[in-house]
């Protein structure tokens, strides 16, 4: 998304309200988000091995969930989200491997 785009302002605003506890719809987010998301876990997968059971849309999926519904996780702009995102996926792939 395009660093001063409306789409970035409604994204980071979604976030906020999740994060929050208040009205937001975490299907509009991922909607929003998602090839982000996927490019994000592509990316991290390429370093795992070649035979690995664990796809990007799993990895994406399983990253999200866990994101909306930590509890009084304070989510302060999209990057900070992505940044989030990455450190979760992180921790996934790590738990995958044990």
């Amino acid at each position: 998304m395009n660093a001063n785009s409306p789409m970035k302002d409604q994204a980071t605003q979604l976030l906020t309200q999740l994060t929050q506890g208040q009205a937001g719809d975490p299907t509009e987010l991922s909607a929003m988000m998602y090839e982000e998301l996927r490019s994000l876990a592509r990316q991290m997968m390429a370093t795992e091995r070649q035979n690995h059971t664990l796809q990007p849309t799993a990895l994406v999926h399983e990253a999200f969930l866990r994101l909306i519904n930590a509890q009084s996780l304070d989510i302060n702009s999209e990057d900070h989200f992505f940044m989030l995102a990455a450190r979760v996926m992180r921790r996934i792939l790590i738990d995958h491997a044990r």
